[in-house]
């Protein structure tokens, strides 16, 4: 359910990787905090994931932290925390 839209937010901000594609695996995030807005019967959450971005398939590129609103259905990133950068991935990508 989060994947689209914590692949997007990514892509947003590692856009200028020289045309190699930067994804998210499923088996890299991790849900931080997941909690309740408002009062006890509202259908707002608010969603913490800690994910490791990669290039190429699998050269590690950076380590973000990602909160999104889910508000019925609709999903809403509300920040977005770039914790740490791996060594850049062309060092280690062949020539094309």
């Amino acid at each position: 359910m989060l994947l689209p839209h914590a692949e997007a937010a990514v892509l947003g901000h590692y856009k200028n990787m020289n045309g190699y594609g930067v994804t998210v695996s499923p088996e890299t995030m991790e849900v931080i905090a997941l909690k309740r807005k408002g009062h006890v019967q509202a259908f707002t959450f608010e969603v913490q994931i800690k994910l490791i971005s990669s290039v190429a398939g699998s050269l590690r590129l950076g380590e973000d932290m990602l909160t999104f609103e889910i508000n019925n259905g609709r999903i809403r990133l509300t920040d977005f925390e770039h914790l740490q950068k791996f060594p850049p991935p062309e060092y280690h990508l062949p020539e094309m």
